[in-house]
């Protein structure tokens, strides 16, 4: 959780007025609610393809978009596994590099089938040839080297007092709320 507000807040000095930021969250993560530390607007939850789907993670997911963040499911490829996130998700992610032409067309077809809304995201375009299959199969997002090189981001550090704050904040989310530990924070 430290990471990933730390990160951010060192990113997003640079970030464009449009962009996004897509960030990968564990159960764990997604239970704690920890992303609602930081602005919806800007940070989507990307729910990695190892995450379970249990109860709690589930009710945690809709809580999250209850209050106005954007979820992506990442790395689909027809799990079992993530089908339950599938009508909570705005984005399903599809690894290209990973899936034939083929299979990258059944996947798509499953999912318009399972009337699954989520925008599609082709990962890991590399190439003119896969962009254009995947616009053709109706994949509106894209990332990969065919669009951009991955840029080094310099960004100041969070001063402690900024950490300190933050980790309390973090502390304060959920139902289970410690207030020695919080105690111990300040």
């Amino acid at each position: 959780a430290n990471v990933i507000i730390n990160g951010f807040e060192t990113v997003r000095p640079s970030l464009k007025k449009t962009q996004k930021v897509l960030i990968n969250f564990t159960s764990e993560l997604i239970e704690t609610q920890v992303i609602r530390l930081l602005p919806p607007e800007i940070c989507i939850v990307e729910i990695l393809e190892d995450v379970e789907a249990t109860p709690a993670v589930l009710d945690a997911v809709k809580a999250i978009k209850a209050a106005g963040y954007t979820v992506a499911v990442d790395d689909y490829t027809g799990q079992a596994g993530l089908q339950p996130f599938l009508p909570l998700a705005d984005i399903v992610k599809l690894d290209v590099m990973a899936l034939s032409a083929k299979e990258l067309a059944w996947h798509t077809l499953r999912l318009r089938a399972e009337k699954i809304e989520a925008a599609l995201l082709a990962e890991k375009v590399e190439d003119e040839k896969t962009a254009a299959i995947c616009r053709d199969l109706g994949f509106s997002l894209f990332q990969g080297y065919f669009f951009s090189r991955p840029e080094v981001v310099h960004g100041k550090k969070v001063s402690t007092s900024q950490a300190v704050r933050m980790h309390i904040l973090a502390l304060c989310l959920g139902e289970d709320v410690d207030l020695h530990a919080i105690s111990d924070a300040v």
